[in-house]
């Protein structure tokens, strides 16, 4: 006896899609630690924090950027530190949220991939054109090839979607 034909086709795995999904997992993780750094913070005395990593570093407390650096320090106001935790915390949340989309090969989580994706695209290309450095084209290169193999697989996707063509006469 034949076996039973499979009500759906196997899904595919599409590695290039869990290296995304760790990449955006580990994200997560550094965004939460960040959150949690900028919450213990709160509430401490962050120039002499400044000043004694200064110290540790070798760095002389005299130089211009150091005192820029306890100034800008010294002006850090608690709420500010609250907010920006929060902030961390919610960008943590959408990279793990993501990235579970992502590994698991749901379709709401490409989408929001390719939303995603897009911002940053435009966002990199703008500060490649006003400041141009290594790091942004790495960052204009990148969001260009995970839209190239966003489009290669959502068009893969459309093709075994949809129905084979009638057979000529």
């Amino acid at each position: 006896m034949a076996d039973p034909l499979p009500l759906e086709p196997p899904p595919e795995d599409h590695a290039g899609l869990r290296v995304i999904a760790l990449f955006k997992l580990a994200k997560g993780t550094l965004l939460f630690l960040a959150s949690l750094g900028s919450f213990r913070l709160i509430n401490r005395d962050l120039d002499a924090l400044a000043r004694g990593w200064a110290k540790h570093l070798n760095i002389d407390p005299e130089n211009h950027l150091a005192r820029w650096v306890f100034t800008q320090a010294s002006e850090i106001q608690p709420n500010k530190l609250r907010h920006f935790g929060y902030m961390l915390l919610l960008f943590a949340l959408d990279q793990f949220v993501e990235g579970y989309g992502l590994w698991n090969n749901y379709a709401w989580a490409k989408y929001l991939l390719l939303i995603a994706t897009g911002f940053g695209f435009v966002w990199e290309t703008f500060q490649l054109i006003r400041d141009p450095s290594l790091v942004h084209f790495a960052g204009v290169s990148f969001a260009v090839a995970i839209l190239i193999y966003l489009y290669c697989m959502f068009r893969t996707e459309r093709r075994s979607a949809s129905p084979p063509p009638p057979p000529s006469q």
